[in-house]
């Protein structure tokens, strides 16, 4: 299987047919180094933002 999960993204469009489709995907800013994330919440618990951030 060749899928790759990319979260905080939106899909644009899906193109093409089964087998043999193209996605255009738009990603949104990040504020983390998505290669050195291991999930533990650590940036959560220490970033000074305190409002709720929306989609």
């Amino acid at each position: 299987m060749n899928i790759e999960l990319i979260t905080y993204s939106d899909l644009e469009s899906v193109e093409g047919s089964p087998g043999n489709f193209k996605v255009k995907i738009k990603k949104r800013a990040r504020s983390i180094i998505m290669d050195l994330c291991t999930g533990c919440g650590a940036c959560v618990e220490n970033c000074p933002v305190t409002q709720q951030v929306t989609a």
